[in-house]
């Protein structure tokens, strides 16, 4: 069997052909490295084989590799000749079906990439995944100048499903050390794709109680919740920002403690969302995850904005239009609207945008009372 034979069963995913190859091979030392004897003289790196089974998410291939013949017993710890792990390979390509097969068969979520010039350095799994999610199509143009309630409509559609499914099954395999440090992390720098995708997938995790050292010099370790943790955040870079105002000459600390606390916001913001939507949000998409049928994108984010609505936020038309996904106006607008914090912001106070978004709401009440008893 030759690389153009292996490129070709790869990409159609043919199972049967080449489980027949693999049921003839042997693991064989080369060198200083393993590789997979098929046939008299065809030898490959098997950590190849699986990153080209992770590029065209060969599941049946892939587990014909790991499964298809117990001699040759695949350590699914072993980084490839670019440092990279099976479960990396795995949450690069957004494959649910590959991640499950190498946790399933011993691969650790707990290892970080130590190829110092990869791109993947230092990085988990569940980081390349989350950063996977975050480059998709769908969510490239979105930032933090886009309403939050879209982005949640986004990564509910149907087209994520597979990166999300991939995300949880990182997510419930990571330490939890280790995963509330990534949540940590993505909270600080305002990474709300990675953090709205995490709470999507693992709630109960990512609002649960993470351990922190106090800051009264004791170095005592405490205990809050994500939001208590996200609160805190926000009251020390509030206090920083105003130390650093008296500073004539720190207006690059002011504007880096600026970013940051606005970065806390949207992240406090996001928490909030969730603790009074995310339970019915997932038990929506769970419930789409048992069902056989395919539900229109556009019904999707319209029962998603329902679910929200239900919650007492007050969502604008444009963040269930899917047809333009990024013209929409700022979430704080609408929270100003319903009693957020940002409310009384002179910016927002115009009449006629008062009563534009009045009618925009208008216009969510009556499209989404139209299919409320399609979903419920």
């Amino acid at each position: 069997m030759d690389l153009r034979t292996i490129d070709r069963l790869l990409s159609s995913d043919k199972k049967v052909e080449f489980l027949s190859y693999i049921k003839r091979a042997s693991l064989v030392t080369s060198g200083n490295s393993l590789k997979l004897r098929i046939g008299d003289s065809a030898r490959f790196c098997p950590y190849d084989i699986l990153e080209w089974i992770c590029t065209y998410h060969a599941v049946k291939c892939g587990t014909a590799l790991v499964e298809g013949n117990p001699d040759l017993k695949l350590d699914l710890n072993v980084y490839n000749k670019r440092g990279a792990y099976p479960l990396h390979m795995g949450a690069y390509s957004l494959c649910p079906g590959l991640t499950e097969l190498f946790l399933r068969h011993g691969a650790q979520a707990n290892v970080r990439c130590p190829a110092v010039k990869s791109e993947m350095y230092g990085l988990l799994p569940l980081h390349v995944a989350l950063e996977r999610v975050s480059a998709q199509i769908s969510l490239t143009q979105w930032t933090t100048r886009h309403s939050i309630f879209k982005l949640i409509i986004l990564l509910c559609l149907p087209e994520m499903k597979e990166a999300l499914e991939t995300s949880r099954l990182l997510a419930w395999n990571t330490c939890t050390k280790d995963f509330k440090e990534v949540i940590c992390s993505y909270a600080k720098e305002g990474k709300l794709i990675e953090l709205a995708t995490l709470i999507l997938v693992a709630q109960k995790n990512v609002m649960g109680p993470i351990t922190v050292r106090s800051n009264d010099g004791l170095h005592l370790k405490e205990y809050m919740r994500f939001h208590q943790w996200v609160k805190s955040e926000l009251a020390a870079l509030i206090d920083q920002e105003y130390t650093l105002m008296g500073l004539k000459k720190e207006k690059k600390s002011i504007r880096m403690c600026k970013k940051k606390k606005v970065a806390m916001m949207s992240t406090l913001l996001l928490v909030e969302i969730f603790e009074k939507a995310g339970d019915p949000i997932e038990a929506y998409l769970q419930s789409k995850k048992k069902s056989k049928k395919n539900v229109p994108k556009e019904r999707v984010a319209l029962k998603i904005s329902l679910l929200l609505a239900e919650a007492g936020f007050k969502l604008n038309c444009k963040d269930v239009d899917l047809s333009d996904r990024f013209d929409s106006w700022p979430t704080k607008l609408i929270l100003e609207r319903s009693g957020g914090p940002f409310r009384g912001d002179k910016e927002h106070s115009d009449t006629e945008k008062r009563k534009k978004c009045d009618s925009q709401q208008d216009d969510i009440c009556n499209a989404t009372s139209l299919i409320t008893r399609q979903f419920t």
